[in-house]
């Protein structure tokens, strides 16, 4: 019963116990609503979600971590960067953005590769962690390697894209196969999951 498909362990029911599940990744922050805590998002990409973060969970502090290279490309899901980035650079267009909580020392940004950013904070210093990043198996390893020591006791961090393959890039996601793996090493309590109507799902562990 260890192993499933893809190599994929499969995640003892001890752990699923009490897990609640809901539609969407909204819905899953709205039910995890504690305020005034430090939260960081790693993938920012235009900052919809980070300011959807911000408006419900009200962070004392929020710490944006991207490699903010969009600019770089052409497009992204259809959106001509140029065109949304308003002929800026993607962290100086995502700084114009969050401004105003920038200027009341709420939020910081750091850029860099996910993994080695993360490891630039203190021990035991996030409350909750949304991951995003890049999503194959040895990156999303990687940030969990991480992230591990970097947030709280019974903190909870957040793996969005809880999928094995993306139909739209045509490539396979190594979330799934890391994210049990970690859950399973770690004795860690899946307490959400976020049921997305695409598959490209959420869930939420109480680290």
């Amino acid at each position: 019963m260890s192993n499933s498909n893809h190599g994929i362990p499969e995640i003892p029911q001890e752990y699923l116990n009490g897990c609640k599940l809901v539609t969407n990744r909204y819905e899953l922050i709205k039910k995890i609503a504690v305020k005034n805590k430090i939260v960081t998002e790693i993938g920012v990409a235009f900052g919809d979600f980070s300011q959807y973060l911000i408006n419900v969970l009200k962070p004392k502090k929020f710490i944006a971590i991207d490699t903010f290279d969009l600019h770089d490309i052409e497009s992204v899901w259809g959106i001509s960067t140029k065109d949304k980035f308003e002929g800026l650079t993607h962290i100086e267009w995502y700084k114009k953005r969050f401004e105003k909580y920038i200027k009341k020392n709420q939020f910081e940004i750091k850029r860099g590769f996910s993994w080695e950013a993360i490891l630039d904070f203190p021990d035991n210093y996030f409350d909750i962690v949304y991951l995003d990043a890049e999503h194959t198996y040895e990156s999303v390893k990687n940030d969990l390697s991480a992230i591990k020591s970097k947030i709280k006791r019974k903190g909870i961090l957040i793996l969005n894209d809880y999928t094995l393959y993306d139909p739209y890039l045509k490539v396979p996601y190594g979330v799934i196969k890391a994210a049990n793996e970690f859950i399973i090493h770690h004795k860690c309590k899946v307490i959400f999951f976020a049921f997305e109507r695409n598959m490209f799902c959420d869930m939420a562990i109480r680290v």
